[in-house]
């Protein structure tokens, strides 16, 4: 056994040597045919955060569609929180059609539906104590897709304006 881990004396390489090197070549080749073969890892594209840069984008946009319709509609009103519904609703509507730079809606059908679908009595509360305010309590959700990749995100927020 002492022989088989000597050098010869005729100048050859102990066999351990020579089984872990081939050992090693294996182990190489196979890897290279392994990632060569599955070529899907390297071919995906590399993600960014643009999709969640828009995503915080839309809500900041809705947050300031939902608090400017708000404030507009505080300064018609007059007492009775029905009214109160319907001149946001009015606001709202109007607020939503007009983009700064090409008319059209940033919103998607589904994002406006949602804010104008929690347009109610039950999401809107009117405080006449010293600290006179109406809050209106709304929950969205904003989805983004990317290179395959979906976003969800979903946020519960109350806006508040002193009348």
């Amino acid at each position: 056994m002492r022989k088989l881990n000597n050098i010869n004396k005729k100048g050859g390489v102990p066999i351990v040597v020579l089984l872990f090197t081939f050992g090693v070549f294996v182990l190489i080749i196979m890897a290279l045919i392994t990632f060569n073969s599955s070529g899907s890892f390297a071919g995906k594209k590399i993600f960014t955060g643009t999709l969640f840069e828009n995503v915080y984008t839309k809500e900041q946009i809705i947050d300031y569609a939902i608090q400017s319709s708000l404030e507009r509609a505080s300064k018609d009103f007059s007492g009775e929180e029905k009214e109160f519904v319907n001149l946001f609703k009015t606001e709202f509507e109007r607020h939503k059609r007009v983009n700064s730079g090409t008319g059209e809606s940033v919103f998607s059908p589904i994002e406006l539906e949602q804010v104008f679908n929690q347009i109610s009595e039950e999401n809107i509360e009117i405080i006449f104590s010293n600290d006179r305010e109406i809050s209106f309590s709304a929950e969205m959700s904003i989805n983004a897709e990317e290179n395959g990749v979906n976003v969800t995100y979903t946020y519960l927020k109350e806006y508040k304006v002193n009348i």
